[in-house]
């Protein structure tokens, strides 16, 4: 008991004359993982080896957060504000300090809490509580991602869409199919009762951006059943490529507009298909390989050729 209670009367002797100084903060330290599983007086050899200059024990605010956190800005309380400080959340000694250091008796009382932990025998076992690192999202996850983002921007961003969708092949050798669409049937598309297989098949094909100011008027499409029958008035169609191969399309329309898109509206999409591109490839996708398939399934007799 007697040495216990020596123990603190040095510990805050020593203490208090740091308490008076108001150190600029330094820039945040890095989390130090080779602290769990140690005693408080191995973690204190490791945190005075590393600069570290005052540092106490706290209960975990909660059990997401617990473990050995160095920062400059409180954040829930597991933070501290300045000075080269850690919280070092001890599993087994839980409401027994949780104060800010700095006044004379919160030394004391960080001597005491010390001074039990280190003749208890009191072990670091706080990072053991720590979330793992979030995993990274998977090559679908992230294709679905991009796939969602450019029918959004497609019919937000880009000029008077009603509709729209997103089509890919799965490699080079498949044909196109609708990975997302808004206000057509996936399952009508290439049966020309929607849209025009003709125009979608020539973007594919052509491989170049195609823009339409009236659709039903214009001379390569008019004549068309699929667009006449649709009353196709704007259409924009952007082709995505891996090289020389078009792996997917990015189309959007409107039949109760004429107009309906301009050439910034063009620049957009065409800005939007080199994103989709870039972050598709980036993926891991891959279409370069193989021959592509030349005309789409299912396109209706009369509007099949073009």
């Amino acid at each position: 008991m007697v040495r216990m209670i020596t123990l603190l009367l040095v510990i805050a002797s020593l203490l208090a004359p740091a308490a008076a100084q108001t150190p600029s903060p330094p820039p945040p330290v890095p989390i130090m993982p080779e602290v769990a599983g140690k005693t408080i007086q191995e973690a204190g050899r490791l945190l005075k080896a590393a600069g570290i200059e005052h540092w106490q024990v706290t209960s975990a605010p909660n059990p997401d957060m617990a473990g050995i956190v160095m920062a400059q800005t409180p954040v829930h309380g597991a933070r501290l504000a300045a000075g080269r400080e850690v919280i070092l959340s001890v599993g087994t000694a839980h409401g027994l300090l949780d104060r800010r250091s700095g006044t004379l008796g919160g030394w004391i009382a960080l001597g005491v809490a010390l001074g039990v932990l280190v003749y208890g025998g009191f072990r670091l076992v706080a990072l053991a509580q720590l979330p793992p690192a979030p995993a990274a999202p998977s090559a679908t996850e992230q294709v679905d991602a991009v796939l969602d983002e450019a029918l959004n921007l497609l019919m937000g961003r880009i000029g008077s869409a009603e509709r729209a969708m997103v089509l890919l092949r799965e490699t080079a050798k498949e044909e196109l199919t609708v990975k997302r669409v808004h206000g057509l049937d996936p399952d009508q598309v290439w049966t020309g009762e929607q849209v025009s297989t003709t125009i979608l098949r020539q973007a594919t094909r052509q491989g170049k951006p195609l823009l339409l100011v009236d659709a039903v008027q214009d001379v390569r499409f008019g004549h068309r059943s699929s667009v006449a029958d649709n009353e196709l008035r704007s259409v924009l169609c952007i082709p995505l490529k891996d090289g020389e191969t078009t792996f997917g399309l990015l189309y959007a329309d409107s039949r109760m507009h004429v107009a309906g898109f301009d050439y910034a509206d063009l620049e957009k999409a065409r800005e939007l298909g080199r994103n989709v591109e870039a972050r598709l490839l980036g993926a891991g996708k891959t279409w370069s390989e193989g021959k592509v398939p030349e005309e789409p399934s299912a396109a209706v007799e009369g509007d099949a050729f073009g």
